[in-house]
């Protein structure tokens, strides 16, 4: 409220799994940023890619037209994203992990 941006932003720490963009109050789609477990907190190097592979999907699925920001590991190299996303590696928390930002079709 502070900032004045209630009429624009809405922010929420949900599952994203259980996230329906069609029940946010928004007139077009938009932008959806996910930093979900990786490292030490999901396990393997193939439970991770395997997440990545899940939220993918479910992005592809469920937020078509949105633009995204997907924080994933550097081993896990989501596969599904759409041609163009970009890619920006970032060394976090003792991890190198990549930002994908692009916009679903």
């Amino acid at each position: 409220p502070a900032a004045g941006l209630t009429d624009a932003v809405q922010v929420r720490q949900a599952d994203f799994f259980a996230l329906d963009p069609g029940e946010l109050s928004l007139s077009a789609p938009g932008l959806v940023v996910l930093n979900p477990p990786y490292g030490r907190r999901l396990g393997t190097p193939a439970e991770s890619r395997g997440l990545m592979g899940a939220v993918t999907a479910r992005l592809r699925e469920r937020f078509a037209g949105w633009r995204f920001v997907l924080v994933a590991p550097a081993a896990a190299r989501p596969a599904g994203l759409p041609a163009g996303t970009a890619v920006h590696p970032v060394f976090h928390g003792g991890l190198n992990v990549r930002f994908y930002i692009g916009r679903l079709p």
